[in-house]
């Protein structure tokens, strides 16, 4: 039996604030660093449960809001422009940037999610039940579909080996998350600068 829509909201709320509250000890510290805060689609297209949670996000100090990412999480093939819309603007004038977390089809045309704001679309490569070779020809071919939207920020989860990460950096991804990047940290940490020659680094 899957999780209700309440229980999700009450995770993506519980969430937030637990992102809210990390991102103003990284102030009190005088440290900067960028927090990726996933919430379910199902959150956000529910009037009741959208209202809670903006008004959440409306808690959030502004100074803080620049250090925000929102991750729509749990999103269908295709959107409803003008429902989604009402919920991701408002957002966008509470986080740095709005990222939205999709799978992969190459028949899919992502330009709605340009028009309702996103700043970028992503995959989690756990959620493909292909081994390596098929997750490599997800990450070959997901930035080429992509781009024809017109968004220009491609993001990757689960990058777990040399090469994934190899064929992600050669395929124009320009964020990559996962343990052949960095290990899992307990706190926020900052952004990592991942370089080329950083692929063949355990080698040397």
């Amino acid at each position: 039996m899957g999780t209700t829509p309440k229980v999700k909201a009450k995770q993506d709320l519980d969430l937030l604030n637990i992102v809210a509250s990390e991102l103003q000890e990284l102030a009190d510290g005088n440290q900067k660093a960028l927090i990726a805060c996933p919430v379910h689609y199902e959150t956000l297209t529910r009037e009741e449960t959208y209202k809670q949670y903006i008004f959440a996000c409306q808690k959030i100090p502004d100074e803080n809001k620049k250090f925000l990412i929102l991750v729509l999480m749990d999103v269908p093939e295709k959107i409803h422009i003008p429902n989604v819309r009402k919920f991701s603007i408002p957002l966008k004038n509470h986080c740095h940037s709005f990222f939205a977390q999709i799978r992969p089809n190459i028949n899919s045309d992502y330009s709605p999610f340009k028009k309702c704001g996103f700043d970028a679309l992503g995959v989690r490569l756990k959620h493909s039940n292909k081994g390596e070779k098929g997750r490599m020809e997800i990450l070959e071919n997901f930035p080429q579909m992509v781009s024809r939207s017109g968004i220009e920020q491609i993001f990757s989860l689960d990058v777990t080996s040399l090469s994934l990460t190899t064929t992600a950096v050669c395929s124009g991804f320009t964020l990559l998350a996962g343990n052949a990047i960095h290990a899992k940290v307990s706190r926020p940490d900052k952004v990592h600068r991942f370089l080329h020659q950083d692929l063949f680094s355990k080698m040397l």
